[in-house]
């Protein structure tokens, strides 16, 4: 799963780098602030990615824990 991230991650920056180099313009503050905020939704999708891993995980180790007991 954290290869996806990755492979998001460096797609991501494959766009900026893209955008930046042929759309470059009289926008570029705006541009910097964009690829900020798109950075920050990506960061923002990993963490809600990452908490519900990791209830999963919790809730897959308590159902096994309580099979175990049986």
């Amino acid at each position: 799963m954290l290869g996806a991230y990755w492979e998001f991650g460096a797609f991501l920056e494959f766009v900026t780098e893209f955008e930046q180099y042929f759309l470059h313009d009289a926008r570029c503050d705006d541009f910097e602030i964009n690829k900020r905020s798109a950075l920050l939704k990506y960061q923002s999708t990993c963490n809600i990615l990452e908490i519900f891993r990791c209830v999963f995980f919790f809730a897959f180790h308590t159902r096994w824990e309580s099979i175990k007991e049986r």
